[in-house]
């Protein structure tokens, strides 16, 4: 037989409506057996089919699987008490189905309240969604491994320590999804709907405390990404924590980035076949995460030889050069604009650098527009996209998101301007909001020589950059400058603070974006600055700001740490008066722009940016 992951079948989304006819995505786990349980597995099915005919939405379809599955073990586990080398794995069926008659009170809890906290019955998603739906896949790979134990009676052929390995794994995530379902629990007590993000305040405090001592180890092991319904998501994070832990081996041994990426990638072998290292190794690094490690390791996309597959994979363009604008790092005058308890910016930010006097910024054209040059032979562009690149604050350039920003310039027919900020902890808050403020100016002043007569300009920025994105938007407001004519925004962090979500509480077990990296990169970029300066955490804009901002397009993902960032901020934004569009795509992981070409799931994302940065580009957007 394959390995489990090859034997689980697509369970659907928590929340998506499954229709009568439609199979139960259980029911081909179980296989066809012969024998005296045969009768007894028909029933089964029949059960499931019943619950699955009776109840229409994906939370009560999640229960009737989490029930049925500890129904199934207990079953199957008394059934291989027969066999003695298949003791242990009754032992561990017995323990799993304890686990999943812990975990269905709270699960179906959580399915009770999850719609309230929607941005719109048509908006479906949150982090109470992506709990549930994380605690379905998991369920889901045990049910392969109960399909792998049919084998173990009939065949002397499958080997059980690799099917106890896999029911192991899963039933210590399962185990921990429970504790984090409780704990989201006690979010919803402190954030009353629609409020995703609870109040700052004792109990709070209390719970963040009691949260931060939690882990999923094996979530960074033999069950990266388990979550994930596509599997080429499991087979890129685990390609990904298997470069990143040989990467960290190699730190100080090679001066030459390109040489060290080169090493690191041809040696991961020793991670990539060994979970147990893996795991060991990853959870060293995220244990208290580096820095100058995480620097050097998101910047790999942006080095040879990585940095030459946008050439390779996305469409040519005439014109790619990088400009040096220069910037006058003037102190902000607080307004009351936004309210008078907001912390106006310092003038000098916390790092220790010089502050730069230039910016690079990289213009990418798929069409020679006229005035980009000598080559200009295309009549200027009606719009200009001025992009800001995601990174956690911390990492990244223009050039490591040419893989998207190559394909958008060709089918939006647009130039874009792409900003390389300075990065943090060198350069923290307000460094990068006031380059990214000055390129801005100078585009505006300076938009015919980029190939655009800018009658409509857009800012959009992924993750980082989408915090940046609308902390623009709101510093144009402050200073009376031309507000760009749409924002949009990918999977932002729009509260800078470690405030409690239940999006955030999947930040544990994130293969991408785990909790102490996230919160490391919000600190780094923070510094000591108070949190309610809107500029620095859009959540805290008040709504007489956030009323006056343009048309604000946010695309989330629901497997994301920070989709309850994106909820939370275009409910307010919606509550204020603002025109706002939220889009939930929802398997799909935090920086998914990056692996636009990964598989079905990253495309339809790419398409979806594509589409709503048409309609940010478009005159008949609502101003």
């Amino acid at each position: 037989p394959g390995s489990p992951e090859e034997a689980t079948t697509p369970l659907p989304s928590v929340g998506s409506p499954v229709s009568d006819t439609a199979p139960s995505p259980i029911l081909p786990l179980l296989g066809t057996r012969t024998g005296p349980d045969k009768a007894a597995d028909q029933r089964v099915k029949e059960k499931r089919v019943d619950a699955f005919k009776k109840h229409g939405d994906g939370f009560r379809e999640l229960g009737t699987a989490i029930r049925l599955f500890g129904e199934n073990a207990a079953r199957h586990a008394n059934r291989l008490r027969a066999t003695p080398r298949l003791l242990p794995l009754a032992q561990k069926l017995d323990e799993a189905a304890d686990v999943a008659a812990k975990l269905l009170p709270v699960a179906r809890q959580i399915a009770e309240i999850a719609p309230n906290y929607d941005f719109a019955p048509d908006t479906p998603g949150n982090g109470f969604r992506s709990l549930l739906t994380a605690t379905g896949r998991c369920v889901q790979r045990l049910e392969a491994g109960l399909l792998l134990c049919n084998t173990l009676q009939e065949s002397y052929f499958t080997q059980p320590r690799r099917v106890l390995a896999h029911l192991d794994t899963h039933t210590s995530i399962l185990r921990d999804l429970s504790k984090l379902c409780e704990g989201a629990l006690d979010v919803s007590k402190l954030a009353l709907p629609p409020r995703l993000f609870v109040e700052r305040n004792a109990a709070s405090a209390a719970l963040a405390d009691k949260i931060n001592g939690w882990t999923l180890s094996p979530a960074y092991g033999a069950g990266v990404a388990f979550h994930f319904r596509d599997q080429s998501f499991v087979l890129l994070f685990r390609a990904v924590h298997a470069v990143m832990a040989s990467f960290a081996d190699r730190i100080g041994h090679y001066t030459n980035p390109a040489i060290r990426a080169l090493i690191s990638i041809l040696l991961a072998g020793k991670y990539i076949r060994s979970a147990s290292h893996r795991e060991l190794r990853v959870r060293d690094l995220l244990r208290a995460p580096s820095l100058p490690m995480l620097q050097s390791f998101w910047h790999l996309p942006g080095i040879l030889p990585l940095s030459l597959l946008p050439t390779v994979i996305s469409r040519a363009s005439a014109v790619n050069t990088v400009l040096q604008i220069p910037v006058a790092h003037e102190e902000r005058r607080a307004t009351d604009v936004h309210g008078p308890e907001t912390a106006s910016m310092p003038h000098q930010p916390a790092g220790k650098a010089p502050l730069p006097a230039v910016v690079p910024a990289r213009l990418i054209s798929h069409l020679p527009f006229s005035a980009q040059g000598e080559l200009g032979s295309t009549p200027p562009a009606p719009a200009l996209l001025i992009h800001i690149h995601g990174g956690g604050f911390l990492s990244q350039s223009s050039k490591a998101h040419e893989v998207y920003l190559r394909d958008w310039a060709a089918d939006l027919g647009t130039p874009i301007l792409s900003i390389d900020y300075s990065l943090a902890p060198a350069y923290p808050y307000p460094t990068a909001l006031r380059e990214c403020f000055a390129v801005y100016k100078w585009a505006l002043q300076n938009a015919a020589s980029l190939g655009t007569t800018a009658e409509r300009v857009v800012v959009t920025g992924d993750s980082a950059g989408g915090t940046l994105a609308i902390a623009l938007a709101l510093r144009c407001l402050e200073a009376g400058l031309r507000v760009p004519d749409a924002v949009f925004m990918s999977y932002p962090a729009l509260s800078i603070s470690p405030d409690l979500s239940p999006a955030r509480l999947t930040a544990l077990y994130d293969p991408l974006l785990p909790k102490t990296v996230l919160e490391a990169c919000l600190r780094a970029y923070a510094g000591p600055v108070v949190t309610a300066d809107p500029m620095l955490s859009p959540m805290e804009a008040p709504p007489v700001l956030l009323g006056r901002l343009p048309p604000v397009l946010i695309m989330a993902m629901g497997l994301d740490p920070l989709l309850d960032d994106s909820v939370e901020f275009a409910r307010r934004l919606r509550d204020a008066g603002g025109h706002v569009t939220l889009r939930i795509v929802p398997d799909a992981p935090h920086g998914t722009l990056n692996f636009k070409n990964l598989n079905k799931t990253t495309r339809a994302v790419y398409r979806l940016s594509v589409e709503l940065l048409r309609s940010a580009l478009s005159p008949k957007l609502p101003a």
